[in-house]
């Protein structure tokens, strides 16, 4: 049976209560990097010549790095210290590109493969050697789960908006981008990986200290949470289901996993009102106005999770519908 929460119960969102409970909490904070290795691996960061070639490279993962350099860059890294600079996805520069995860190298209104540069692919330009490249050689090798690609290419630079050496995340399960801006002496490997991983949000991402901060700055505003043990025998399956059913609302609902087992997690329980009793259970939650919904499973599959995330869409449109016509009858 689904429990509906009323809007506005209170008075801040569920995320940002969480992410102040999970930041002082600490000591979990450093269990999504635990499994990193500590040496880099040169080989990992693939040289990217052109346009067509980023967006080949973009489009085959959940999560891709791309580090656009000038070539001029000499700048060095410090040791310490935290700095991590994130702009939206839109452009704010009318000269910037559309950001998009489109087929790579598809000529427009042909359909057929191959480069945007009119046939010729650009000639492979000297690899970037700056401090901060190096640097971004030593955290591909420590994230081995998310692909790194490196880019000097003037035209590549322009057409993803780029005036300075940034290390740049695109994501598909909200179709964002998180920029850090790398122009500066205090960036070293430490800071660039805590921005990625802050920020490495898949199509379903684990709600910990680490992802709280990308979970609270995804452009998506509907939220499904699963709820659930992560040691239970039946989590594989469950994951399996809950997986493909993410694959249905990508880019509209962003998917996540509460894991009981982190104590911090507990206020995810509270908020929405569960007993472990009624675990695992589905929240689907809509960050504006804090209007949920929640939905206890005895039995799960993917035609109930869509089931459950349809409702919920079809009522928040309906009730943007209502508002929009309101503002135009007041307006009148």
């Amino acid at each position: 049976m689904v429990r509906r929460g009323r809007a506005g119960t209170m008075g801040t969102s569920v995320f940002p209560c969480l992410f102040v409970i999970l930041l002082a909490g600490g000591c979990a904070a450093d269990s999504g990097s635990a499994s990193h290795s500590a040496e880099g691996d040169a080989e990992k960061l693939v040289p990217l010549n052109d346009i067509a070639d980023v967006e080949a490279f973009i489009s085959r993962a959940e999560v891709a790095v791309v580090g656009f350099f000038q070539h001029t860059y000499t700048h060095k890294c410090a040791a310490s210290g935290l700095y991590a600079h994130t702009t939206p996805h839109h452009p704010s520069k009318s000269s910037r590109a559309p950001q998009h995860r489109s087929r790579a190298g598809r000529e427009e209104g042909t359909g057929r493969a191959g480069p945007r540069n009119g046939g010729a692919r650009a000639p492979r330009g000297p690899e970037p050697q700056g401090a901060a490249a190096a640097q971004l050689r030593l955290v591909a090798g420590r994230i081995p789960e998310v692909p790194f690609g490196i880019s000097s290419s003037p035209a590549v630079l322009e057409h993803f908006g780029v005036s300075a050496s940034t290390v740049t995340l695109f994501r598909r399960a909200d179709n964002d981008r998180k920029d850090l801006d790398v122009d500066s002496e205090d960036i070293n490997a430490e800071k660039m990986s805590r921005f990625i991983q802050m920020n490495e949000l898949r199509l379903v991402t684990e709600y910990n200290p680490v992802t709280a901060v990308g979970v609270m700055h995804s452009s998506l505003e509907i939220h499904l949470l699963l709820i659930t043990d992560k040691k239970s025998p039946e989590h594989p399956e469950r994951m399996h289901r809950y997986r493909a059913a993410a694959e249905l609302f990508e880019k509209k609902i962003l998917f996540i996993l509460v894991d009981i087992n982190l104590k911090s997690n507990e206020q995810v329980m509270a908020y929405f009102k569960l007993k472990k009793s009624q675990l695992p259970a589905l929240a689907i939650f809509y960050t504006p106005d804090e209007e949920h919904d929640v939905l206890p499973l005895d039995e799960f599959s993917v035609e109930r999770v869509q089931d459950f995330c349809n409702t919920f869409l079809q009522r928040i449109q309906k009730k943007e519908e209502e508002q929009e016509k309101k503002a135009l009858n007041e307006e009148l």
